[in-house]
Formats: structure tokens, sequence, C-alpha cells
């Protein structure tokens, strides 16, 4: 765990840090004069200064600060070389070199990946087919187990996870175009779904939909029933409580109508030999029903694509704008109500999806790190007071206006701005621990 929050400090320190730098090296060209570069926060651990600029190391080697000359109002004199006396053109680029530094090391990130390597599914011609369980969403619009879904919104759809994702992108409806597996006809019909409040996803258990996975078990939970009765990676189930059984749900559905019946008696196949085994049921701690501790394998092909030093730039830029109409996409849904802000994550949940990431390989690890860069630097240009975007909107003004905003009146924003933040970063801390706690992250 240590190790892993090291690991995420030091992602964050990474993006912090060169978002300052940014504002740092403007800073120094249009000739503002800056107090401090610190690498790190709190107490001075080394340090130099240069030119007039204290370079320092401080003890919290994670991410950085740039103090320059009249930035705060306290701080203004009038002086040629305060931030506040340049021209609102070189105040902008001062502002916006810090997000702007933040996608650039975001598309450098993304460059190297592609050359190092990432893994990918392999784009198969046949589409998605799906288990539709009775009665549900899915099953009111047409939709039926063994059917293939082909594309939403649109767009062609290859597999689950791709799928998720469009759905989730769109206010709550979205257009299915599937291949009815009985009449070998192609359907379209809106679906109506549901979001986990935590994640923002789509709700599944009620849409009533899933992919349509065979028995064989990818992996076994260490210390769960399955682990306990002896199944293991590769068994295929064949059996369950003597029926026979051919897709993952069927199982699950065995498991739901359990009650208070804790065992399970199974067959499955391993090494072309049937073995008989038993399996006592535990329920989860949160109490939501008994498990049996396996995961399904779904069969998705991947492959890992390297790609040349050019292709890699051309498929990095392609990556660079695709996430960030995916980012925007997700911040209209905040925006407009249409997904609840418990779907806001911060460093609590930054550590949980680094080890994750890490256990993934360096490229994943990469990859993860520009994601995080791209967002630091779109959020900083929202019109918030205290984040760069809102220092942008009141240059704007400015340059409308034809003078500078009343200073007592962005001194009270900026207060009330900092007493937002600190109470949104406190809500977002206790909303990362609640997603721990209910296994949502």
């Amino acid at each position: 765990m240590i190790i892993n929050i090291l690991l995420a400090l030091i992602i964050l320190g990474i993006v912090v840090f060169f978002h300052e730098l940014g504002h740092f090296i403007f800073a120094k060209k249009v000739g503002i004069k800056v107090y401090t570069f610190s690498i790190g926060f709190g107490p001075k651990i080394w340090g130099v200064k240069y030119k007039g600029t204290l370079y320092k190391l401080s003890l919290i080697p994670f991410g950085g600060y740039v103090s320059m000359a009249g930035e705060e109002i306290d701080d203004r004199t009038g002086d040629k070389n305060e931030f506040a006396s340049k021209s609102l053109w070189e105040r902008f680029q001062v502002i916006f070199a810090g997000p702007m530094t933040n996608f650039i090391l975001a598309f450098l990130l993304m460059w190297v990946v592609l050359m190092i390597g990432i893994e990918e599914p392999v784009d198969k011609k046949s589409p998605m087919e799906v288990y539709v369980k009775e009665g549900s969403i899915a099953h009111e619009i047409g939709l039926e187990t063994g059917d293939e879904i082909i594309s939403v919104n649109g767009k062609k759809i290859g597999y689950w996870h791709q799928f998720l994702e469009e759905v989730s992108l769109t206010s709550g409806k979205a257009a299915i175009r599937w291949k009815d597996n009985d009449q070998n006809k192609i359907k379209i019909n809106k679906i109506n779904f549901k979001r986990d409040e935590y994640t923002g996803g789509v709700d599944t258990e009620d849409l009533g939909l899933s992919p349509l996975i065979k028995t064989e078990i990818a992996r076994v939970e260490k210390n769960s029933p399955a682990d306990n009765a002896g199944i293991k990676s590769g068994d295929i189930i064949t059996r369950v409580n003597g029926e026979k059984v051919e897709y993952s749900h069927e199982v699950s559905n065995f498991i739901k109508k359990l009650n208070n019946k804790k065992k399970l008696s199974i067959k499955v196949l391993r090494n072309g030999e049937i073995i008989n085994l038993n399996a006592e049921l535990k329920k989860r701690k949160n109490n939501n029903g008994f498990y049996l501790g396996v995961l399904f394998n779904y069969n998705i092909e991947t492959q890992v694509v390297k790609y040349s030093f050019f292709k890699a730039f051309y498929k990095g830029g392609e990556r660079f704008v695709n996430w960030i109409v995916k980012i925007y996409d997700m911040l209209k849904l905040l925006v407009t109500g249409s997904t609840s802000v418990k779907t806001i994550s911060g460093p609590v949940a930054i550590v949980k999806v680094t080890s994750i990431f890490a256990e993934l390989g360096l490229s994943s690890l990469l990859n993860f790190l520009s994601l995080i860069s791209l967002n630091l630097g779109i959020v900083n240009l929202l019109p918030i007071p205290i984040a760069d975007g809102g220092q942008i909107l009141f240059i704007l003004i400015e340059k409308i206006k034809g003078e500078p905003i009343n200073e007592k009146t962005i001194s009270i924003i900026m207060q009330i701005s900092t007493l937002i933040l600190i109470s949104l970063a406190i809500f977002i801390t206790y909303n990362d621990i609640i997603k721990i706690i209910k296994g949502v992250l």
C-alpha cells in the first residue's frame, strides 16, 4: 500500500510539476519577476538563488509551485516586472501555459506509449453476442439472448466495454442496432437506462443486458468458495446441481436462487476429464447475496500493438482528440445533471487505480499518467475563479470592459472560491472512501 501511495503521489507530482513549469517558463519569457520555483512543497531541503529567483527542493517532493511578483493583490506595487502590470496578452500566455504544458506532456506520453507498445483488442468482424434478462428494459425493446449488438448511436461495437463506454456517454437514452439471432434480421430501437450513482456507468442489472460468456474459468479468487472447492483456472463448468449449463449467466442464476442454501454441486471439465466438486458459498461483506469467486473467460482477443515513430505520432494525435471529446462529454453530463457528482474521483481513487495500472506494466502506467495530465489541463481551463480558466475569464472581462475588475470584488470571489474548493476536496475524498467501502473502486 505504501508503494502504491508513493507511486500515485509521484504521478500527481509529475503532472503538477509540468503544469507549474509552463507558468514559470512563460513568466520569465514576458519579464515577470519570479520569486520562487519550487520542486515539492513544505520546508526547504536545498536551494540556490539565480537572477532573483530561488530554485529549491522542498521536503515533500511531489508537484511544485511558482511564486510571481504582483500575483497576489497585497503584493502589487505597480512595478513593470509584476504580473498585474503586464499586458492582457502577456498575462494570458502565462496563465494558459500551465494547461498547455499538461496537454503537451499528455500527447508526448501517448506518442511514447504507442511506440513502446500497448495492448489493444483485436478488431473482430463479428458483433457482440448478449445475454438478455427476461422482463428487463433490454428485453422490452426486443432484444433476446443470443442477439448480436452491432452499433450504439451509429458507432460500431466489437466488445462489451466499448458498448458500456458508448452508452454511458449519452444522456440516458441510446440507439441500439442489433442482429436478431432467430430471424437473422437487423433491428434498431432506443433504450433508456439508469446510471450507477458512484461510477456514472450503466446500471447493467437494471438494463438486464450482459455479454454472452461461456463457462470457462479465467481466474479464481484466492480463498473464495471456488478456490476452497478446488476449482481452477481453465476449468469449464458443465453442470450445476445436476443441470447442464453452457453460459456464465446460467451459473449466476443458480447462485441468485440459493436463498439460505449455501451448497452447490458442480461438475467441471478439466483436461478432458469430468470432475465432481462441491462448493459452500459465502456472502460478501456488504451482504449482497452469495458469491462463488470466479471470473469467466470473456475471450476478448488482445494483442500488443507497436507503431513506428511517425505512425505513433499520428495515432497519438487521434487518441489525444478522442480523449478530449470523451472528457468533455463526461463534464457535460455532470453539468446537465445527467450523472451524479458522486462520480467525481480524487487522489484516493488515483492511489487505488495506480496500483492496477502499475501491475499491468510500464506502458499502461504511462498511459494512465497521460490521461491524468490531460484531465488536469482540461479541469484547469474550466471557468472556476481559483483555476487558470477563471483567471482567463477575468482577462476576457477586462478586455471587454476596457478596465480591470475591482480588486475588492476579485478578492471576495477568490475567498469564496477557495472555500468551495476546500469543501469539494473534502467531499471528493469522502466519496472515494465510500466507493472503496462499497467495492465500486
